[in-house]
């Protein structure tokens, strides 16, 4: 209260204020008039178990009524579209499960006023077939067409339609079995009542005539909204039939099926029995057992209700199981079987101002539910789902707010960032405890917790949770010498497992044993005439092994210091007389063992005293003798085993397609001794090529994107020393390249349509704020008093003129 009578008193006394401070409020409240307008007042992440959502179709088509199809790695999702006033049926392919969708296709042009509600099915071959219902010219009855693409959706036949002996035909559904033949169902008024009809097609051209697959009584007066399956020769069909009960007509549940590709069904059977109105079944099948969520209204509002038939659809419970929690009206179920273990149901609710979309699974072998989770936004109108379950990844669709919005199940997690201050990648280390540190992944359900081992195995996967999700760093103690490896990978709230990090720990905390050296031509010691002697040595703990420094000289023994990663070593036409090879092992931290002495007599030589040799079993002396140092130079080697890089294009050059292939080169290796191979393709730094991660020559690169990239190689093979297999690497080859693909519309495009979608969806409430503004600028600042003076100075003379006149 103070402060505001601070504020007044102020305002009242000095008027330079009140110019100052009525355009900082006018300017407070229309901040806070856009803040409130242009806010998304929905921040949290998505619900456990499933990720963020995304829009399936671009903002300038306002869409509805999707469905969608898959098989394998494709799917196509069709929906009704309307683009600057044109409306069409539309077509979204997406061919790696749905990470990307091309451009939407247009395959049919709508002049009907009806919703025209499409329906996609895809055969094993790649075809893609579209049903639809639309009116026609001078006909008020809805008729049924389609069509066909050849190519997986890269282009389609004219739209056909189907003449069919009805005098209404709707809702049409279209389906592929195993053998390639085009099976639509549909619903026709056909005798004063609506029947469903079947019909097939080997060539997608000419179809049989149609099937009523109803038998419609006095009791039974209609069959609509049929949940159909196909599984091998099997059909199922569960449908929405409305049926007289104690004079009564109400909505119940039927079942038939066919064990010959629909050549013959069975008998209706009324598979739901309660008072109340059943509607709307889906339908899914799981070892044997068909799954059908259904809307029930025993309970006065709409809810959804699950009911299982045993033994594909001979034996249905009695009791089905209750889906949504809800009061308030639940419509349109859909439901599929996720990896065969959980069946996924989704719907929309009218609980709040607007639909939404909620999903919930039925864990099968724990015969339980899980929590509900809302798929969609709060603010966002959302309905009619629609699903498809791609092995463990549901995806799910809906009609939102003008597009159409999908979300996928939560199946996979990103492994942590590991790294370590104290044994970096590709670092050999002197110290025996590590501090291994990682960065958590960001994931839509969160990190719960960290499997984790430390042992000397190259892969190994740990399995079971041993460090909670807050922590991100460990400490391990008595490293052994060589190479360890920490495994770690990452667990999300959905119970989803990353790929595993094996973490190279490499640790030299002594100095390697000296090498152990022979010569197959000069026994250590004794007179050989030959004067071209051939050494070779062997080595243990290799993996920390660096390289050899050498040396030979003629009568005394000199120091090491000739370097060489070499386990043989020839030498050509020395003089007559005692020589000595000296070698020592260095480790990769740069510890030097100690030196290995080989004495070679090349014809002959004067005998040495014992002290001599005494003081080599003592260990090195730098020099014994003050001679002449011979300087002898080994054989020309061959060229080391090595790899390249071959691309099919130019690397000083852009490349300008998102994907290629390139092969990897090896030179001086017997292709019987490769082990594999170690790659990467990165656009940041580059990665370690420590494991062996590829077999194969070729390296397969996608999604790229503009910009600089780095790709490296490098090969495991063996040799054969003293007829055991020692593993080397050929060192890596690191390559650039660069990518520059067609310029699209960058992302800030589609976030200012978002933005300027919103203001022009709140046009009058952004107007009130910046009308406030002017207002106060105008006039309480002055500037209103000066407008005003002129306009009267000009009335003034204005009326002068007329006076005169």
């Amino acid at each position: 209260m103070k402060i505001m009578t601070h504020i007044f008193n102020l305002y009242s006394k000095f008027p330079p204020f009140r110019r100052l401070m009525w355009p900082f409020i006018g300017f407070g409240m229309s901040a806070l008039a856009l803040i409130l307008i242009l806010q998304n007042n929905e921040v949290s992440t998505s619900p456990i178990g499933w990720e963020k959502n995304f829009a399936l179709t671009p903002m300038r088509i306002k869409a509805k009524n999707v469905q969608i199809a898959y098989k394998g790695n494709m799917i196509a999702a069709v929906y009704e579209g309307k683009e600057k006033g044109m409306a069409g049926i539309y077509a979204s392919i997406s061919f790696n499960g749905g990470k990307k969708f091309l451009q939407p296709i247009k395959i049919a042009n709508i002049t009907s006023i009806i919703e025209q509600r499409p329906h996609v099915a895809i055969s094993s071959n790649g075809h893609i077939a579209v049903v639809w219902q639309s009116l026609v010219s001078n006909d008020p009855n809805s008729r049924i067409f389609y069509t066909v693409s050849t190519n997986m959706g890269a282009s389609w036949q004219p739209p056909k339609r189907l003449f069919l002996p009805s005098e209404v035909e709707l809702l049409p559904l279209a389906f592929y079995d195993d053998r390639g033949v085009l099976h639509i169902f549909y619903n026709g008024l056909k005798d004063k009542a609506f029947n469903l009809f079947h019909i097939t097609s080997a060539d997608e051209m000419s179809f049989k005539p149609p099937q009523p697959l109803i038998s419609i009584s006095e009791r039974l007066r209609g069959a609509f909204f049929p949940a159909i399956l196909l599984s091998g020769k099997y059909i199922f069909i569960a449908w929405q039939g409305k049926e007289e009960k104690l004079g009564i007509l109400s909505d119940d549940i039927f079942f038939i099926s066919s064990k010959d590709y629909g050549k013959s069904f069975s008998s209706s059977k009324r598979i739901t029995e309660n008072k109340a109105n059943d509607a709307s079944p889906s339908m899914v099948l799981s070892d044997d057992i068909l799954y059908v969520a259904y809307q029930n209204n025993e309970n006065k509002n709409w809810s959804i209700k699950l009911l299982r038939g045993f033994d594909r659809g001979n034996l249905w419970e009695k009791t089905a199981i209750t889906i949504s929690k809800t009061n308030a009206d639940c419509y349109s179920p859909v439901i599929v079987n996720s990896n065969n273990n959980e069946i996924v149901t989704a719907w929309h609710d009218t609980g709040k101002k607007k639909p939404r979309i909620f999903a919930r699974k039925f864990l099968i072998s724990e015969n339980k539910l899980s929590p509900i989770a809302m798929l969609s936004k709060n603010n966002i109108s959302a309905r009619k789902p629609v699903a498809i379950a791609m092995g463990r990844r549901v995806v799910v669709s809906w009609e939102g707010d003008k597009r159409i919005m999908t979300k996928y199940s939560d199946i996979h997690v990103d492994p942590p960032v590991v790294y370590s201050r104290t044994h970096p990648t590709d670092t050999w280390s002197r110290l025996s405890r590590a501090q291994i540190e990682w960065k958590h992944p960001m994931d839509e359900s969160g990190i719960v917790g960290y499997a984790t081992l430390v042992n000397d195995q190259e892969d190994f996967n740990p399995n079971i949770q041993n460090i909670d999700g807050n922590i991100n760093s460990i400490k391990i103690p008595d490293l052994d010498n060589g190479v360890t490896y920490y495994h770690i990978r990452a667990i999300d709230g959905a119970g989803n497992y990353s790929r595993t990090i094996h973490y190279k720990i490499q640790v030299s905390r002594n100095p390697l044993p000296m090498p152990l050296v022979e010569s197959p031509t000069h026994p250590e010691g004794k007179a050989v005439d030959s004067r071209s002697p051939i050494l070779r040595w062997t080595m243990d703990e290799t993996p920390r092994l660096k390289g050899f420094l050498y040396s030979i000289s003629k009568g005394s023994i000199k120091k090491p210091d000739i370097f060489t990663i070499d386990f043989e070593m020839n030498f050509n036409d020395l003089e007559e007389g005692r020589y000595f090879f000296n070698i020592r092992s260095v480790d990769k931290t740069n510890f030097l063992s100690r030196v290995a002495t080989y004495e070679i007599i090349a014809g002959k030589a004067e005998e040495l005293d014992y002290d001599f040799y005494g003081k080599i079993a003592q260990g090195f002396v730098d020099e014994i003798e003050t001679q002449t140092r011979i300087t002898v130079s080994p054989k020309k080697k061959k060229p080391p085993p090595s790899v390249e890089i071959e691309f099919p294009f130019d690397i000083g050059k852009p490349h300008t397609s998102s994907a290629f292939m390139a092969r990897i080169k090896t030179n001086n290796i017997s292709q019987k001794n490769i082990i594999g191979y170690s790659t990467f393709v990165t656009n940041k730094s580059p990665m370690p090529l420590d494991r062996v991660n590829s077999r194969d020559k070729t390296i397969n690169i996608e999604d790229l994107k503009s910009g600089e990239y780095i790709i490296g190689a490098r090969c495991r093979y063996y040799r054969k020393k003293n007829g055991k297999r020692v593993l080397y690497w050929t060192k890596p080859i690191i390559k650039k390249f660069s990518v520059s693909l067609p310029i699209q519309n960058p992302p800030l495009v589609a976030y200012m349509e978002g933005i300027s979608k919103r203001v022009s969806d709140h046009n009058v409430w952004i107007t009130i704020p910046i009308s406030l503004v002017t207002i106060i600028l105008t006039f309480v600042t002055g500037v209103g008093t000066k407008l005003s003076f002129y306009a009267r100075l000009f009335q003034l003379r204005i009326g002068n003129i007329i006076r005169m006149l």
